[in-house]
């Protein structure tokens, strides 16, 4: 029985340290960690319960060091992210940018409900649930 509980001990610390993301703040993201890192880009909004297809719209690449960078129509930069349960964080200049609920995700493909804001109005004015598409994978280095 000890030998279990110290089994499943090395186990969960071995996870938590491949789940590291904003800025090395240990997170415990619901989906492999590893899938997150890379390009994804935003193909389609939902807009009145109907799916439309967006190209170029935006973009954002997550870094096995808990950075990340954008481009498009939210803008173009760099910050930090954080992965915690079925929510993606990210920040610019040390403030919450936008956050990611995650709906779906197989590792190639989500469907996320993004937002941002600190009161409940500005939450629900600013969300959208979109669909996104890793359009370039990031070679993640092997845990130490």
């Amino acid at each position: 029985m000890f030998a279990i509980a110290v089994t499943l001990t090395i186990v969960s610390c071995t996870k938590n340290k491949d789940n590291a993301g904003g800025g090395g703040t240990v997170s415990a993201f619901n989906y492999p960690i590893s899938q997150l890192y890379g390009t994804w880009d935003c193909t389609h909004v939902l807009v009145d319960y109907n799916w439309q297809e967006v190209s170029n719209m935006f973009s954002a690449t997550f870094y096995e060091d808990g950075s990340y960078s954008g481009r498009g129509v939210l803008g173009n930069g760099t910050g930090t992210y954080q992965a915690v349960g079925n929510t993606i964080t990210t920040y610019v200049n040390g403030s919450m940018f936008y956050k990611y609920d995650v709906i779906e995700f197989n590792g190639s493909t989500a469907q996320l409900k993004m937002y941002k804001g600190t009161t409940q109005a500005e939450i629900e004015n600013s969300t959208k649930v979109i669909k996104v598409r890793k359009s370039e994978v990031i070679v993640v280095s092997p845990v130490e």
